[in-house]
Parts: C-alpha cells; structure tokens; sequence
C-alpha cells in the first residue's frame, strides 16, 4: 500500500511539475485580463503607465520564481551557462526598453513599461518552457 501511495505521490507530482508553463498561463491570465481593463479605462498616460506597470510587476515576480526554480534543478555547468544567458537578456531588453522610448514625450514612459512587460513575459515563458522539457514534460 505504501509502494502506491509513493508512486501516486510521484507521478502527480511530475505531472503538476511537468505542465509549469500551463500553470503560469492560468495563473497571469487574470493578471494580464485585469491590466487590459486598467488600460481600456485609462484617461492618462499616468494610468496607462500603472495598468502596464501592475502586469509587468508580476510577470518580474514569476520570471524570479521560475529563473529559480530552474537554476536549483541544473548542474553547476549549466547554471552558468543560464546565468550567464539571463545577463545577456537583460542587456538586450534593456536596450530595446531604451529604443522603445526614443519617441520622447509622456508616451514614452508607457512604450518602455510596454517594452520591459513584453519582455519580460515572454522571457519568463521561455523559461516555464526549458523548466518543463528538463521536467521531462512537452
């Protein structure tokens, strides 16, 4: 009996970790439903700016969570080979931030919130994705 509990144990727990990227999509689904109303009711670049800002917070938070999780699952080879990947995306969302911004002006602020929430979540899908196929799953 012992013996099935273990194995049920397991392979709920390698389904649950092996579907991560589905669970994050679920999971910022109404985050990003939640922003798209801010900025449908937005009457200022200021409220533009916090409807992207809210979105972008929390898609930073889930990139921390799963650049973690996945650097705890890698060898030490590997994780520099993450790390070092991870610094040099950021090199590169930065200067898109920077480009996206050269319009100047008020809208400005919200291109590069735009820019730093684009992203950063397609980033952090990027990595649900790499944490998944070392998970053995999709």
């Amino acid at each position: 009996m012992k013996k099935v509990i273990l194995l049920l144990t397991f392979l709920l727990s390698f389904s649950i970790f092996a579907n991560y990227e589905s669970d994050l999509m679920t999971r910022m689904k109404p985050i990003d439903e939640k922003s798209e109303q801010m900025l449908n009711a937005a009457v200022s670049t200021k409220d533009m700016t916090d409807a992207v800002v809210y979105s972008s917070n929390e898609w930073d938070r889930e990139l921390n969570v799963v650049y973690k999780l996945l650097m705890s699952k890698l060898s030490v080879q590997n994780q520099t080979a993450l790390r070092n990947k991870q610094r040099e995306w950021i090199k590169l969302r930065d200067k898109k931030i920077k480009d996206s911004m050269k319009s100047g002006g008020t809208i400005a602020s919200v291109n590069g919130s735009s820019t730093f929430r684009t992203e950063t979540k397609n980033r952090t899908i990027e990595l649900a994705k790499a944490y998944d196929k070392l998970m053995g799953g999709k």
